[in-house]
């Protein structure tokens, strides 16, 4: 009775240790599994053929995103009449620098609203990746509270064991 009380108290101390080190020792254990997946389904379907019974087929649905890149370029050269009047020179220039003036500041206000829209972008990755991190650790959490039970009824086994 105490050998099989220590024995039993032995092995649900290490199961209770595993479990609630399983997230840390194992941090990429989902990734894994995703991995070994279509590995471990070709050889069920290899068994599956051998004793005669149909394949499984999985269907995959994925969002196909297409990157693309748009690069366009453009140059303008405006030159003045030579034969044009001093006056309509003046003119000219005048207009030329408002229009140089109105397209710094269509510049700016792109650069402002760039700057807000990775504001934003920046705020949306943050909450995404705390949110990622409670749901992580909201995954493991039945499973550490699971560990900390096995690991307290071998701590209980083993202490019985001393007093048998």
């Amino acid at each position: 009775m105490r050998a099989a009380l220590f024995v039993i108290g032995a092995f649900l101390e290490l199961s209770g240790l595993m479990m609630l080190a399983a997230p840390d020792l194992v941090p990429h254990g989902a990734r894994t599994a995703a991995w070994l997946d279509p590995r471990l389904r070709q050889v069920r379907n290899w068994l599956r053929r051998l004793v005669g019974l149909p394949q499984r087929g999985r269907v995959y649905r994925h969002a196909l995103t297409v990157p693309l890149k748009v690069d366009v370029s453009m140059s303008e050269e405006v030159v003045i009449d030579p034969n044009a009047s001093l006056e309509e020179k003046v003119e000219f220039l005048l207009r030329r620098n408002q229009e140089t003036q109105n397209a710094v500041n269509a510049l700016s206000e792109s650069v402002t609203a760039t700057e807000r829209h990775l504001d934003e972008l920046r705020e949306s990755l943050e909450t995404y990746v705390a949110d990622i991190v409670v749901s992580s650790q909201a995954d493991y959490r039945p499973l550490r509270f699971l560990g900390t039970i096995v690991l307290l009824v071998g701590l209980v086994c083993v202490t019985a064991a001393n007093f048998v």
